[in-house]
Parts: C-alpha cells; sequence; structure tokens
C-alpha cells in the first residue's frame, strides 16, 4: 500500500513539474540564457579589474 502511495505522489510530482513545458517548449530556456549572459558579464569584470590592478601597480 506504501509503494503505490509513493508512486501516486511522484507521479503526481512529476506532472506537476512537467505541466508549464507541455504547453511552452520554451520554458526555463530564458533563465539558461541569462545565467550564461551574467556569468560572461562577470568574467568580463574580473579581467577588467585584474587589467587595473595591473596597470595601477606599474604606475607606482
Amino acid at each position: 500500500m506504501a509503494f503505490i502511495i509513493g508512486l501516486i505522489i511522484s507521479a503526481l510530482s512529476y506532472i506537476f513539474q512537467i505541466y508549464p513545458r507541455i504547453f511552452n517548449k520554451y520554458f526555463g530556456v530564458d533563465v539558461w540564457s541569462r545565467t550564461i549572459e551574467a556569468d560572461y558579464v562577470k568574467a568580463a569584470e574580473l579581467n577588467l579589474n585584474m587589467k587595473s590592478l595591473l596597470f595601477e601597480t606599474e604606475t607606482i
């Protein structure tokens, strides 16, 4: 009996998770593209900060 209840709960949770993706195939894609863009900006800022640190230490 516990197995059947667990199976029903897991099936319902699976359906609940995939429900938006049934009607919108691009659901969640925007989140990943924004994450990739944020990583790119962070890396660019880090490189910029490292270059400015190197430039400041050379002028002293």
